[in-house]
């Protein structure tokens, strides 16, 4: 930033206020302070970071275009401790276990992408991205509910407290909260809602790989988590998962427990072995893909989930939070003594990203989700021919995806 003795008179007037402290509030906070934004403030309506682990405290994959982002804002010493690095991805055939397609991750994704894969419980990240921003002198207020905001005057109004005003305010709260209603209530791009059961299993996995389990009309993903616990989760396109195959057949479920049970002991034998030490299993709600037509107005921008909600079963929704965490800081930045002038260029930079990103995951599902059996052969043969003749042309294929760097510059 600017070091003239003007520059950083005005600079020192400039607050940031920042409504939700999760990941994408946390790491903005983090952002703008190593960007030398002087007064950053974090208004969370939870309790505390306890309330909040409660409330959501779901395994998160980091690919490299999260993770880089990470590294830049300092916590690179402190994933390696905490996250878990696994060294492949496997899909396979539910029953058979039949592989389809192997991806490298671990060394070979931080050679070509420049960042590796991170497992890790969004608590923990969530601590260490909190446990930064006190250490950068961020100012976070548990218990303080926004009942209101003026984008044009750049106010926010917290129940039972005097309003405030700010320079800039990020709208960071998620998909469910009315905030981001302000700004915007018009959403394109949407994906067809599917079901997902997510599942904890007190036993290791016999490798440290993330392994996807596909049948038709559902698969399921599976994430070595420590030596003694891995983490599955469901995903299935209709409210009731009633076939798995033709010779394996589901009846309707009331509970998630009953349908992932039938689901499982019907597969695979490494499948199989988990049912026994399943310890939790929590039916996630269904939501959509959608990308926000406006994210900002006046004063007031919105981040991650706020304006580009993606669905619970997709691992990218941490990840484009994290890109938009790093771009939207460095927008404000450019306009340091006006940084809400920089949101304009925010949107302009990410809005057409995740706009391929929310058709690409249409895509990708219906194609895991493929319900007749022809549809099924072609699938599986285009990718284990394609895994094996042609592994280049598969791993480039999400090149545009995990490659994207966001610290050198936007696409």
């Amino acid at each position: 930033m600017s070091t003239s003795g003007q520059s950083n008179l005005l600079l020192a007037d400039i607050t940031i206020g920042i409504v939700g402290a999760g990941l994408a509030g946390l790491a903005l906070a983090l952002a703008l302070r190593q960007m030398g934004f002087p007064s950053v403030k974090i208004f969370e309506s939870s309790a505390g970071a306890d309330a909040i682990a409660q409330s959501s405290d779901q395994l998160l994959e980091l690919t490299a275009n999260g993770s880089r982002v990470l590294h830049a804002l300092g916590l690179e010493t402190q994933l390696q401790a905490n996250a878990i690095c696994p060294g492949f991805a496997y899909l396979r055939t539910r029953r058979s276990g039949f592989l389809l397609v192997q991806r490298p991750l671990g060394d070979f994704s931080e050679a070509r992408y420049g960042a590796p894969n991170y497992l890790i419980r969004c608590s923990q990240l969530r601590s260490l991205l909190e446990r930064a921003c006190v250490t950068r002198d961020v100012d976070i207020r548990y218990n303080t509910e926004i009942v209101d905001l003026q984008p044009h005057t750049g106010t926010l109004q917290p129940r039972n407290q005097p309003a405030e005003s700010f320079s800039a305010i990020v709208v960071a709260d998620g998909a469910e909260a009315g905030l981001h209603e302000t700004i915007c209530v018009e959403f394109a791009e949407q994906t067809p809602a599917a079901h997902s059961i997510r599942a904890r299993c007190g036993i290791g996995t016999d490798n440290n790989a993330v392994s996807t389990w596909v049948d038709d009309q559902s698969y399921c993903v599976q994430y070595p988590v420590s030596e003694d616990m891995t983490e599955l989760m469901l995903v299935y396109q209709d409210a009731q998962l009633t076939t798995a195959g033709a010779n394996s057949p589901i009846e309707d479920a009331d509970s998630p427990e009953q349908t992932l049970n039938q689901w499982i002991e019907t597969g695979h034998p490494q499948l199989k072995k988990l049912i026994k030490h399943i310890v939790a299993v929590d039916r996630q709600a269904p939501r959509q893909g959608q990308v926000a037509s406006h994210w900002h107005a006046g004063h007031v921008a919105l981040l991650g989930d706020a304006c580009h909600p993606m669905p619970g079963y997709e691992v990218q929704s941490a990840n484009t939070a994290l890109e938009d965490v790093w771009v939207l800081a460095t927008m404000m930045e450019r306009w340091e003594e006006a940084p809400h002038l920089g949101f304009s260029d925010y949107q302009r930079y990410r809005q057409p990203r995740m706009r391929k990103l929310v058709r690409q995951t249409a895509r990708t599902t219906a194609e895991l989700l493929n319900a007749t059996p022809p549809e099924q052969f072609r699938r599986n043969f285009k990718w284990s021919v394609i895994n094996r003749f042609l592994p280049e042309m598969s791993m480039a294929q999400w090149d545009w995806l995990y490659g994207y760097n966001c610290i050198k510059g936007f696409a």
